[in-house]
C-alpha cells in the first residue's frame, strides 16, 4: 500500500487526491466484506499525514488591492462574495435569485446546493449588502444567477484572478482558486 502510495505522489496527484482514492478503497474493502464476497481486509489503509489545507488568506487591505486588478466588474463581484463570505466557488457559481430574498435580506443555500448537505442561511448586510445591490442592478430576467456575465452563469474566473495576484503583486495567490 506505502508503494502505490508513493507512485501516485511520484505521479504528480495531490495529496488529498491519494488520500481520497485510499478512502474509496478502504470503503470499498468494507462494502466486499459487508457482501461476504471477501472474508477479511488489509489490516491498515493509511491516510497520509499532512494533508493540503487551505492557503492565501490574505487581509483586507491586500484583498482591496487585489480587487482593484480585476477589471471586469461581474468577477470582481463574485471574487468579493467569496472573500467576504468564505463559500466555495462551487456554491456561488449556482447561486439564483431565487435563493435570495431581498425583503428579508437573506440568502438561503439549500442542501442539495452545499458540500454539506445542509442548508445554510446567510444575512445580507455589510459588504454582502453592497454586492447585492450591484449584483441587483446588473441582474437580467432571462438568467436566473446572481453572478453572470451577459447572461451566462460565469463558469471560471481563474485567468481574471491570477492577472489581478500578479498585477497586486501577490502571484502566491493564484494557487487559492
Amino acid at each position: 500500500m506505502a508503494q502505490a502510495r508513493k507512485r501516485r505522489l511520484a505521479a504528480g496527484a495531490a495529496r488529498g487526491t491519494v488520500n481520497h482514492e485510499l478512502a474509496y478503497l478502504r470503503h470499498g474493502f468494507k462494502l466486499m466484506l459487508k457482501a461476504r464476497d471477501i472474508s477479511t481486509i488489509p489490516a491498515v489503509i493509511e491516510l497520509l499525514q499532512g494533508e493540503n489545507v487551505l492557503k492565501g488568506f490574505i487581509a483586507p487591505g491586500e484583498f482591496d488591492i487585489l480587487a482593484e486588478n480585476i477589471p471586469d466588474v461581474e468577477v470582481r463581484d463574485l471574487v468579493a462574495f467569496l472573500y467576504t463570505q468564505g463559500w466555495r466557488s462551487g456554491e456561488r457559481k449556482n447561486l439564483e435569485w431565487s435563493e435570495v430574498d431581498l425583503k428579508n435580506n437573506m440568502i438561503r443555500l439549500p442542501a442539495e446546493k452545499s458540500k454539506s448537505k445542509k442548508p445554510r442561511n446567510l444575512p445580507i448586510i455589510g459588504a454582502l449588502l453592497e454586492i447585492i445591490d450591484r449584483r441587483s442592478a446588473a441582474r437580467r430576467l432571462d438568467c436566473p444567477y446572481v453572478f453572470h456575465r451577459n447572461g451566462k452563469k460565469i463558469a471560471s474566473f481563474r485567468k481574471a484572478f491570477k492577472a489581478a495576484a500578479a498585477a497586486a503583486k501577490a502571484p502566491g495567490l493564484c494557487r487559492t482558486i
